[in-house]
């Protein structure tokens, strides 16, 4: 399969943003879960919560989770329809 330098480009920009990833690890983390798999959406919720300008630093991601799966942070479960993540061990 062709790698897509558009997906490099925008995945690069992205690991370029520790603030931002940190945030993503932080807002996954403050969720209550017995087991650290939360849903995505409340990810989503969350980090909207803390980072203002959340929605202008990660325009270019048409998906949370690819967002979530591009950080290198997470490990990302598709169960159903629902879109599952967990933070990984530092």
């Amino acid at each position: 399969m062709p790698i897509d330098p558009h997906a490099l480009r925008r995945k690069e920009e992205l690991l370029a943003n520790g603030p931002l990833i940190q945030a993503l690890v932080e807002a996954a983390r403050s969720l209550p879960s017995p087991d650290g798999w939360v849903k995505g959406e409340f990810v989503l919720r969350r980090v909207r919560e803390r980072v203002p300008n959340y929605a202008h630093q990660a325009q270019r991601y048409a998906k949370f989770y690819r967002l979530l799966e591009d950080t290198g942070r997470f490990d990302v479960e598709l169960r159903k329809s629902t879109v599952y993540a967990r933070p990984r061990p530092d």
